[in-house]
């Protein structure tokens, strides 16, 4: 138990460590830039340290680059949280479906106009595989080739899938740049 406790300890403060070191980088290197366009000197911000204008400098770098995190990571892990979203509707539309012995069919049509490409959905591989998955599972148990039973524990089994995807999208770190690239 200790040992864990260490390993998550040392974890946290990696994350922490990459993510300051990501900011700072990013601030120094905007206010190299200023001074370089300003001064024609790179390092030229070093000598405005001690005054309000390096702070009010540093507190714009640092606002720009939230802003640029807010609109790569935020706007792309919104995206992917639409396609989630719409994928576990369908999952739980097929188990609710399955629950009262209604009609596949409604899953089967949802599966296709997901699958013609056609659809606004941002889709990548992992999920054309899933909505494959639902759709032969439906196809199947349309043919009786699986009980409902199954059916019903495949499903719950995605929409798990599905909601780990979900919570694992509005973790924190996912805001950073360089954690959400290499973790």
């Amino acid at each position: 138990m200790k040992r864990r406790n260490r390993k998550y300890k040392i974890k946290e403060y990696v994350q922490s460590l990459i993510y300051l070191l990501e900011i700072s980088t990013f601030i120094f290197l905007i206010l190299g830039l200023f001074a370089k366009l300003e001064q024609g000197e790179f390092f030229y911000w070093l000598k405005d340290m001690r005054s309000f204008e390096f702070l009010s400098k540093i507190t714009i770098a640092f606002a720009f680059y939230q802003l640029l995190a807010y609109a790569f990571v935020k706007l792309k892990l919104a995206a992917r949280e639409d396609d989630i979203l719409s994928i576990h509707s369908l999952v739980a539309y097929a188990i609710h479906y399955n629950e009262y012995h209604m009609s596949l069919e409604d899953i089967k049509n949802r599966c296709e106009l997901f699958l013609d490409g056609k659809s606004n959905y941002m889709l990548n591989n992992e999920d054309i595989e899933r909505i494959n998955k639902i759709n032969r599972l439906t196809e199947l148990l349309s043919q009786r080739n699986i009980t409902e039973t199954e059916y019903r524990f495949y499903m719950k089994k995605l929409k798990i899938d599905f909601e780990h995807d979900s919570e694992y999208n509005s973790l924190t770190w996912k805001n950073s740049f360089l954690l959400n690239k290499f973790k």
